[in-house]
């Protein structure tokens, strides 16, 4: 939160989604029990990555909109959160049948690193000293 404040979350988003990508990346290499120092080298990046994302976006995505409309972004982003959580479910499901369950973490570097160029077309919210 005080790194993405004093660098500003347009330069701090797309290196929390670099970070989470190489995590979810090695992954399936790793697997939990197959090469245990990949694993542990890999997890970090997933968990800093995920950790560092949440608080810039949810920040940033509230000091876009006016008082009386984040309440209800909330909301509509919480549906859509769900529902992305109900697909990406079966899309795992599939995923992992197919391929084995280690490879479920395929998908999430790719939806992160496109998601980059839209993030730098937002308008930064914070005041860069």
């Amino acid at each position: 939160g005080k790194a993405a404040d004093k660098f500003g979350r347009k330069k701090f988003v797309p290196l929390s989604i670099l970070l989470v990508s190489i995590g979810f990346f090695t992954m399936p290499f790793a697997g939990i029990f197959v090469n245990k120092i990949l694993f542990i080298f890999s997890l970090p990046f997933v968990l800093v990555g995920v950790l560092s994302l949440l608080i810039p976006l949810n920040a940033w995505s509230q000091d876009l909109l006016p008082n009386e409309k984040r309440g209800k972004f909330t909301g509509i982003f919480n549906i859509v959160n769900t529902l992305s959580q109900i697909v990406g479910s079966f899309a795992g499901r599939i995923i992992a049948t197919i391929f084995g369950i280690s490879w479920i973490f395929v998908l999430g570097p790719v939806f992160f690193m496109a998601s980059i160029p839209l993030f730098l077309k937002v308008k930064e919210t914070v005041k860069i000293k």
